[in-house]
């Protein structure tokens, strides 16, 4: 008989676990995604930046060389 109650007690505690364990899974995922996000965003950033700075260098040197070439005219 207390063979059963504890065969039972501990079913009924594997059943409560169960929903507890893919609670914390779901959050653990979550989490991990938001980290995945703040990853590309920072990444993304960079390389936005970094096209910017070049367009800004290509410009100056653009205008460089335009205005040797107005002065040698």
């Amino acid at each position: 008989m207390r063979r059963l109650e504890r065969e039972r007690f501990q079913l009924e505690e594997g059943q409560r676990l169960v929903p507890e364990a893919a609670k914390q899974q779901v959050a653990a995922n979550a989490g991990v995604q938001g980290e995945e996000d703040t990853r590309l965003a920072k990444e993304n950033a960079l390389i936005a930046r970094m096209v910017d700075d070049e367009a800004t260098r290509k410009a100056e040197r653009d205008r460089l060389y335009a205005d040797r070439k107005a002065r040698q005219a």
